[in-house]
């Protein structure tokens, strides 16, 4: 018997009930997503996860009960994806019968997303020819597949339904959260004393039973496989690598140099360095793994030969090593799903079928979203995602989402009580740039911890913020509300020679070089914004309650520095004053150094990693 039906047996010994609301949940979703070294295994992490998310709501069906949570969008529909865009990890369904009934809903749905894990899994398959060339040792599936189990554990409580709906969901809510955290399940398996004794290298919870030899290493590094020689790899990271295969999904290289990638210069040279892997003497690397090796490192691995020549032609176009990871998340979603944030006379059940169902077409939006703005999907769940981009895409994707969260939600609005000055469901989202080499699994716990901290620093009232690691410094961040994105963007077009619409989903989008002439002649020196960065931080150097010098004077003395800028276009200089004085007002006095200074600095790396020459 379940922990939450447990609790209310002594009800169903009274009478025998009809209605229950059953609540079903994967959990360390999160952790089996972000334990990533290779964006094929947060790829296929989120792709298992949906999987078995859609087979729970698919089991839910069959057995007669009436989803409510998440909403659907395709009654009578047998295709489940497209029946639950704003696809959860977590459901709330409405199921008949007595207790015993009840108990038997729950275990058979748990029976059946264990039996599709099972499914996928198939690891007496994979023992086999692929096992051997990762230096795979004897390992029992049995084993393997509790390790996955235990990765993905499954929890689910149910409660009698007393009539009043936000009463009932309150409690299962409640019941839920007591479950999640009572341990039930046991400690992780050690592989036998005569087994090798490491660790995964990839999640580091669980003892590693695969890893190349140093024979293999050198096959793998050479080859173009999902393997390399440096995979230390457990069971749950093992088959997120397997059920990888086939998926077609950029690396972090590809993302930041797309750029270099799609031009026709480096078709070509891919074509040519491939034609040289014929000759016995070619470097021991794959053509786009040569693209991605700087000027330096080019001329310290090959003094001469025509693989130096290639890579060190000077019309080699211009790409910037860095690219961008996008993290979205609704704010206070569950007060809303509550009813805590609807008008008195809103029944919850009406409100949470208009907020699913606005998450529903947000959901489908942001695909197609994604999908023209040449942003890599993750997953989007509903009110939360994320999303891989060139730094090229990641300003206007991210201004997109927000502007579709702000349409979809406009109907939300009109059922809100307005408590706390929240007319409508908002949307935190985090941009974090950095370099290629940065690990992807330090990166996405890096964007996840940004993000909380944005919502705090927003009080969860919706805005953007961006954070740029630089390779050659520090990290600078800002944040703001959703119309200040637009301006940012503008700022960093004003000092670029880039434009948000340059690519238009073909090629590397590089306009004609006419073109790139023009906007130069009249694009702010980055100089310039250095400047003004200067002396923001020097407007200030009292204590930090006493006020610093006027508002009026410093943008008087920054209009100047940028009457001397030499620009041709005073339209230029325009856009960064008026993003500055709007920065101004909204910022203290005793701020103005991280709220003016930092954002300069953001702006002037984006211009310059974004300009086309």
């Amino acid at each position: 018997m379940d922990v939450g039906v447990r609790t209310h047996a002594r009800l169903g010994e009274r009478a025998k009930l009809t209605t229950w609301l059953l609540k079903f949940g994967l959990g360390g979703v999160q952790r089996l997503i972000g334990a990533s070294r290779k964006t094929r295994d947060l790829a296929s992490g989120s792709k298992l996860v949906a999987a078995l998310a859609l087979e729970a709501l698919r089991s839910a069906e069959e057995l007669g009960c009436d989803v409510l949570l998440p909403t659907s969008r395709l009654a009578g529909s047998h295709d489940h994806s497209m029946k639950y865009p704003s696809l959860s990890h977590q459901m709330v369904v409405r199921a008949s019968g007595s207790q015993a009934d009840v108990e038997k809903v729950g275990s058979e749905i748990e029976v059946g997303v264990r039996s599709k894990l099972a499914e996928l899994a198939k690891w007496e398959a994979w023992h086999g020819k692929r096992g051997s060339t990762i230096g795979w040792p004897r390992a029992e599936a049995v084993y393997c597949r509790s390790q996955l189990e235990r990765a993905l554990p499954l929890y689910w409580v149910a409660i009698p339904e007393e009539g009043n709906y936000s009463d009932d969901y309150a409690r299962v809510q409640e019941l839920f959260a007591c479950r999640k955290i009572t341990r039930d399940f046991p400690q992780i398996e050690q592989l036998p004393e005569d087994r090798p004794g490491f660790s995964c290298g990839q999640c580091g919870e669980r003892p590693a039973i695969a890893q190349p030899t140093e024979k293999q290493k050198k096959a793998l590094d050479r080859a173009v496989t999902i393997f390399t020689g440096r995979d230390r790899l457990c069971p749950v990271c093992l088959f997120k690598r397997l059920f990888s295969s086939g998926l077609q999904f950029p690396s972090t290289h590809e993302l930041a140099l797309r750029r270099l990638y799609r031009s026709d210069w480096g078709q070509e040279t891919i074509a040519a360095l491939d034609k040289l892997k014929k000759d016995p003497d070619a470097p021991d690397r794959t053509a786009k793994g040569l693209l991605e090796l700087s000027q330096e490192e080019v001329m310290t691995i090959f003094p001469e030969g025509k693989a130096r020549d290639l890579l060190l032609d000077e019309n080699r176009p211009v790409a910037g090593p860095y690219w961008a990871v996008v993290r979205w998340d609704g704010d206070s979603m569950g007060k809303w799903f509550s009813g805590t944030l609807f008008r008195p006379d809103v029944a919850l059940r009406d409100g949470q079928k208009t907020l699913g169902d606005a998450l529903g077409r947000f959901a489908r939006g942001v695909s197609a979203t994604a999908r023209s703005h040449d942003a890599t999907l993750v997953y989007a769940g509903g009110d939360d995602g994320l999303a891989l981009c060139p730094l090229d895409s990641a300003l206007e994707f991210s201004r997109r989402v927000g502007g579709l969260w702000s349409r979809e939600m406009a109907g939300v609005k009109e059922m809100s009580s307005n408590s706390a000055g929240r007319s409508s469901p908002s949307l935190s989202l985090q941009i974090t740039v950095a370099h290629l080499k940065m690990p992807l699994q330090v990166l996405l716990e890096r964007s996840s911890v940004a993000l909380g901290e944005l919502k705090e620093d927003l009080d969860r009232r919706g805005g953007f913020g961006i954070e740029a690691l630089i390779r050659a410094g520090g990290p600078a961040s800002m944040s703001g509300g959703w119309d200040e994105l637009r301006r940012v963007t503008s700022a960093v077009e004003s000092c670029s020679n880039w434009r948000r619409d340059d690519y238009h989903g073909a090629g590397d989008g590089r306009p004609r070089e006419d073109t790139l002439k023009q906007r130069q002649t009249t694009a702010l020196p980055r100089r310039l914004l250095r400047t003004l960065e200067t002396r923001s931080r020097a407007y200030f150097s009292g204590p930090q309650d006493g006020p610093g010098l006027e508002r009026e004077a410093m943008l008087r003395d920054m209009k100047l520095s940028l009457g001397r800028s030499g620009t041709n276009n005073e339209q230029a200089g325009l856009v960064i004053l008026d993003w500055l004085e709007e920065r101004c007002t909204l910022t203290p006095a005793a701020y103005w150094a991280p709220g003016i200074a930092v954002p300069l600095q953001v702006v002037r790396f984006l211009a310059r990693e974004l300009s086309w020459n």
